[in-house]
Parts: C-alpha cells; structure tokens; sequence
C-alpha cells in the first residue's frame, strides 16, 4: 500500500484508515511529497503512533523530491505526466524538460529502498531506460491535439 503524504493531519489520518482497513495484510510504503516542506518539517506523521506502529512491521520510507512551481503548472494545465513534461514532444520548453527529466531521474533513485515492494526489481534495465511507464502514441496524439487547441 502506498500513501503519498503532505504536513496535514488528514494525511496521517488515512494513513490511520488505510491500516485498520488492510492491516498486516500488505506492505506499506510513505512518500514524503516535499513539495509541502522539507522533510524535518513532517512533524504530525514523524511523531505519530501510525508510523511506529508501522515502522515496526516493516514500513518503508520515501522521500518524494520537490519540483519548481512551474513545471508544476506546466504539467498541470497540460494535463500531462511527468514523463511527458521531459519530452519535447509534447510543448515542452527546455528548462521544463530538464527540471522534470532531473526530478525523475532524482525521485527514481529515491524509490530504490521500495523497488522490491513495488514491483520494480523484476527486470534490470541498460543504461538510460527506466521502469516508469512510457505513454502509447494514441495518448501522445490526445495531448498534442489538447496543445495545439489551447495555443
């Protein structure tokens, strides 16, 4: 089970839920999306029983880099992925596509602690690919339509 957490207190709160409702009966993987503050700055989940008590069945810990606003906005009012954020394919201006291809390449390295956990030490990979989902081209056609509309 993933949960992607913030600084609020909901996210602790379903992380809460998320355990009574499975249980022992997955593993469990917390992301630190640190786009909400550095990692120090986690204070309700770093103290809160939920993570002890998952901690001490094996929890893993991730910490999900931030990204500059405005790929952010980029990504968002393209309705893109990140992988195509670091594409020129799809619009994307130089300095979008570097930020993005290095936050992946950065939160990739990050997920290495949980690859197991999540299926992504099934296949070793050569230099240069990765294990994140490439887009078909029918889903590329779709966002070039949507980025040639809105220009």
């Amino acid at each position: 089970m993933v949960s992607v957490i913030n600084r609020l207190r909901d996210s602790v709160n379903i992380l809460n839920a998320l355990h009574k409702y499975c249980e022992n009966k997955v593993d469990y993987v917390v992301v630190k999306n640190l786009f909400f503050g550095d990692k120090e700055k986690f204070g309700r989940y770093d103290g809160s029983p939920i993570r002890e008590t998952l901690l001490g069945k094996g929890l893993v810990e991730v910490l999900m880099p931030d990204l500059i606003d405005y790929c952010y906005d980029f990504i968002d009012e393209n309705d893109l992925t990140f992988r195509q954020a670091s594409s020129k394919d799809f619009g994307s201006l130089l300095a979008v596509r570097a930020r993005v291809k290095s936050w992946l390449d950065d939160f990739e390295e990050k997920l290495k602690p949980a690859h197991n956990l999540l299926g992504f030490n099934c296949e070793q990979l050569p230099e240069g690919f990765s294990h994140t989902v490439k887009e078909d081209e029918s889903e590329k056609a779709t966002v070039d339509d949507k980025a040639q509309n809105a220009a």
